[in-house]
């Protein structure tokens, strides 16, 4: 698991469009799993880079939460 500090790190660089392991980014999704923003089903779209992978989750969230609270 990764702390505080390397995940802000690695989320900052991987949204500011620099590639990272593997092992990296899917550690940053755990993360977000353990705080059930991505669902455990999870499968990365290989068709788009692991920014545009990790926009669309927060895109996909603030939908959801929307909805949820909302009512929209």
């Amino acid at each position: 698991m990764l702390t505080k500090t390397e995940f802000i790190m690695l989320f900052t660089k991987i949204i500011g469009g620099e590639a990272v392991l593997d092992a990296d980014y899917n550690s940053v999704i755990d993360v977000l799993r353990m705080q059930r923003i991505v669902s455990w089903d999870y499968a990365q779209d290989n068709s788009l880079n692991q920014a545009q992978n990790l926009l669309n989750i927060i895109c996909q969230n603030s939908i959801r939460f929307y909805e949820t609270y909302l009512g929209e």
